[in-house]
């Protein structure tokens, strides 16, 4: 008797766990349908400012304009150039929480000098070093395996100065001071990027000059649009920093994102 009593009680009980189980699962769907704001406002969060956009940008052109300047009082056959590359490009670029984000800058000495007539590696680092000198604005200035940084002490950001030398930008070795003049193109990694977004980015948009406001209005749509697959970079990117120093995370995030080297991509 004992044992049939439990067992009606456990009969009448199934409605009340069931429909437990549906508020539960009514709950959890609510949860999960508010995920989106949530993530939507953890992009507001971390995604760059328009403001601080335009704050790099100004520094960035800046930079240029005095490294062109020294650059002519050095003895140089190659000529100069500058390619924008990396997360800015491709609106991945996030605010870390110590807010030293970064804007990576190529400089090209394009010349028609091979691997074993064209000076060491050291000689364009140090080029670029005296190219960018002492500045009051500078936090500091570090020369690197793969490039020249730039920090700067009011605006808590730095530029990166990846240098490369080639016969044209579309074919550039980077001058590492650890390898010997690896191949690495860090355009082909982006077109590879945008491909997967299909934003219709065009490699011309930034090799020629002469279409710098198509590239200037594809970047002003991709900002709008703000892809799916940009914002799942950011919060990679968002939850790497907020591990920083806990675990080595950043290189596994990007490591199923290249299909070859993009060493010049990264400093």
């Amino acid at each position: 008797m004992k044992q049939l009593a439990s067992n009606q009680a456990l009969e009448w009980e199934k409605p009340k766990l069931y429909a437990n189980y549906l508020l539960h699962q009514k709950h959890i769907n609510q949860i999960m349908a508010n995920c989106n704001e949530l993530f939507s406002l953890y992009n507001s969060a971390i995604k760059l400012s328009e403001e601080r956009r335009t704050i790099l940008r100004a520094v960035r052109n800046s930079l240029r304009k005095k490294i062109e300047r020294k650059f002519n009082e050095l003895i140089f056959d190659e000529t100069l150039e500058f390619h924008s590359q990396g997360s800015y490009v491709m609106d991945t670029i996030i605010t870390p929480k110590d807010d030293d984000y970064d804007l990576d800058y190529g400089v090209y000495f394009l010349g028609d000098k091979s691997k074993e007539d064209r000076p060491d590696a050291k000689e364009f680092h140090d080029a670029i070093l005296f190219a960018v000198g002492e500045d009051e604005s500078y936090a500091d200035v570090t020369d690197k395996d793969t490039c020249v940084r730039v920090r700067y002490d009011k605006e808590k950001f730095h530029i990166d100065l990846p240098i490369y030398y080639a016969d044209s930008p579309t074919n550039p070795n980077l001058a590492h001071l650890s390898k010997d003049w690896p191949l690495s193109n860090p355009v082909e990694f982006i077109a590879w990027f945008e491909e997967k977004v299909a934003s219709g980015f065009q490699k011309a948009f930034l090799y020629e000059r002469r279409m710098f406001s198509e590239y200037k209005q594809w970047q002003s749509d991709i900002r709008k649009e703000d892809a799916q697959l940009r914002r799942i970079v950011r919060y990679l990117k968002g939850w790497s920093d907020e591990l920083r120093g806990e675990v080595h995370t950043s290189g596994s995030i990007y490591r199923p994102f290249k299909p070859y080297s993009t060493v010049g991509c990264y400093c």
